[in-house]
Order: C-alpha cells, then structure tokens, then sequence
C-alpha cells in the first residue's frame, strides 16, 4: 500500500512553503505607482474549469494582479522583468494537470531587510519565514496544495560532473493541483504583503515544476552503526580500481573521488535521500574507442544502466522514492543557478554503506557506461531524511 510522506512538527511544516519571486537584492529608491493608482483589476467572465489550462484572460489577470501587487513600497524590493516573464511562461504551459514544484532555498545568516523598511521585522531568520508562511498556508490549504516534504540539506554533492552551483540549505516538493493555485497564490493580497519576510529569510530560491509522481514510500530504516576509517578507505580502493578507463571508457576524475570520500567519513549511520539532477544528451555519447555493447537511444542505455544497478539497491534495501520529468524552465531562480535539467529522482538508502556498497560493485562497473553515454550532466546530494507516517 502506498504511504504518504508528510513532514512533522508545526515549525517545519509552516516553512514548507517557501515561494519567492526574483528581486534586485536591494532596496529601490524610486517608488513604482501604487495599487490604487492603477486601474482596477477584474476577474475575466470566462474562467478554466477543473482540470483544464487557464484562459488567455485569466493569464492576463494574474499577470497584472502580480504587477500591481507586488510594488516596491509594499514589498520592499523591485519586481524584475526577469521573473514575470518566468511567470508568464509558466502560465502559458498550463495543461490543468497536478504538478510537484521543486523548492531549492539559501538561507541568510541573518534576516536582511530592506534599509527604508518601516513594517514588521523578524529578529531571526526562522521567524522570517514563520511570519511568510503563515500568510501563504491558507491560500495554498485552500487551492488543495500540500507539502510532500521538506528536509534540510547536511552535506554537500557527493557526485557532480562539473555544475557550478553553490550548496543549498533547505529542500521542499510541494504538490500543487494545477498551475493556477499557484498563480493564485502569486496573486493574492497576504502574499504581497508578506513577501518582504521571505526576502529577508531567503538569500536565492529555485522553484523548478516536474511532473507530479506517485510516491512510493516505505517503512522508514533504522539507523545502523557508521563505517570505520578502514571501512571507507577500503571502499575507496575498491572504487578506483574497479572504475578504471579501460572498463569504464573514461578516466576517473580525482574531484570525484574526494567528494565520494568526504561522503563517506560523514557517515552517521542514518538513512538519507539522494537527490539526482539528469541533464541527458540527446543521442547516446559512448566513447569513440568503446568496444562494448552500445545503446541505440538514451533511453536505452539508462536502462541498461538501471538493469544492473537496480538489484544491487534491492539488496541493500535502497529504493526510489519516485522519479519524474521536468516541464519547463524555473519559475523563480534568484541565484541565477543552472536550471536546464531533464530529470528529478529521490532515492531512500537505509544508510551511506548502501550507497558505498552500490559504487564498487562489478555490475555497477560493468554499467556505468552506460549512464556516462546517457546523461550528460548529474548532480547527486545526500539530504536528510523525511519523517514517514503510515495511514
């Protein structure tokens, strides 16, 4: 039976919903025209039913409520061309389905308003984001959103094949039924008044929307004793000599190796959540010298990689939570981070043994090829685990 996860305790589960817009990162001087000084806002006559795109007019209207709503004397910050035309497109590719939203967040050190702020300030950045979530929460019950979870990063990427991105601190996937609750939310007065809080909290958020999948949780893991030094160097060993340019087709990069390392002397025993970015190539990019089988499709050669690793993670009890595709552009990227990513994968390991237990296996070796001819870019991080509750 299919399990819901959910995150626990009121402090957490308030800040799940962390949505921003992108602002210029200071405060500005000259005053746009204030919402009674523009003209009056209506909701068009014909709306979108459920299940169905919004309409041309209701994407005018959210358009322009956002515009209005969110000046510099009410938000603190300018409104950039940047991020309504971010909105803009992610209304136009409605198709009225249910969709996750990936939350990425950096966090301040500490809450950073705007100089000329006269409103409410928090005095943390905790209460920053209490102060905004507790607008935005009623708006979103209201819509049907959820949270699936939210987790806090604890470790940098354990793999990354050259990405230049910053480390994150926080990650949410929020459930939304159709693109319009999320317009909705945008649009609406309680969010355009606490913005500011969230701006403060939030250094850069990333909002990128998937398909929504289903989630296969399970019984949660127990935590089990850490590797020894000998464990991991013995890990490490093994590693490199099995991924060797002769049975791999490429070189192994040293940088990959040392984070691999510092992965495995963070061990604490714990279960985790490996989050997996996919960037594919478009054909197969085997190396010219390659002599083994070869895929005819990218999809192929994923799945002659997944063939082989698949039994190894069932072995150790490691198991994907769930796997699904991008649909678009980011809505919100306020750090200019990459975001041209193909594919979006949770998996669930009792433990970083499992994980160790999977990178020097021989049919892991034997495969990798495989992903190497498949994705071009990937970018893995350890997050902590969810709390799982079984209805």
């Amino acid at each position: 039976m299919k399990k819901k996860l959910v995150l626990l305790g009121l402090s957490l589960f308030m800040t799940v919903f962390l949505i921003g817009c992108n602002t210029s990162g200071n405060e500005e001087t000259n005053t746009l025209p204030s919402v009674s000084d523009k003209e009056d806002i209506s909701l068009p006559v014909i709306t979108s039913k459920e299940g169905e795109p919004m309409t041309n007019d209701e994407i005018k209207y959210y358009l322009a409520k956002i515009e209005a709503n969110l000046t510099v004397e009410r938000t603190g910050y300018e409104l950039l061309p940047d991020s309504l035309q971010r909105f803009k497109e992610f209304a136009e590719a409605d198709d009225g389905k249910p969709f996750y939203m990936i939350n990425l967040i950096r966090e301040h050190q500490e809450p950073q308003y705007p100089a000329n702020w006269q409103g409410e300030r928090a005095k943390t950045v905790q209460e920053a984001k209490m102060l905004y979530s507790k607008a935005c929460y009623p708006i979103m019950k209201e819509a049907g959103s959820s949270s699936m979870f939210g987790v806090n990063y604890a470790y940098p990427a354990v793999f990354n094949t050259g990405i230049e991105m910053k480390d994150w601190d926080q990650f949410y996937l929020i459930n939304y039924p159709n693109r319009k609750a999320f317009m909705e939310l945008l649009a609406s007065d309680p969010y355009a008044d606490a913005i500011v809080h969230k701006y403060a909290g939030d250094k850069d958020t990333l909002l990128i929307p998937v398909t929504a999948g289903e989630l296969d949780a399970k019984e949660p893991f127990s935590d089990s004793e850490p590797m020894t030094q000998e464990e991991v160097e013995q890990y490490l060993a093994k590693y490199q000599e099995n991924l060797s340019a002769d049975r791999t087709g490429k070189p192994l990069d040293p940088k990959e190796v040392n984070l691999i390392r510092k992965f495995a002397e963070a061990d604490d025993g714990k279960p985790f959540y490996m989050i997996n970015l996919i960037q594919e190539y478009d054909e197969p990019n085997y190396p010219e010298n390659w002599q083994g089988e070869k895929a005819e499709t990218v999809l192929d050669a994923k799945m002659l990689y997944s063939k082989a690793c698949y039994p190894i993670m069932m072995n150790t009890g490691s198991y994907s939570l769930f796997g699904v595709t991008f649909t678009g552009p980011a809505v919100v990227n306020s750090g200019g981070d990459f975001e041209d990513w193909d594919q979006f994968y949770l998996i669930s390991y009792p433990n970083r043994r499992a994980f160790m237990e999977l990178l020097v296996n021989e049919a892991y070796a034997d495969a990798i090829v495989h992903k190497y001819a498949g994705d071009k870019e990937t970018l893995l991080i350890p997050v902590t685990a969810g709390e799982i509750a079984i209805p």
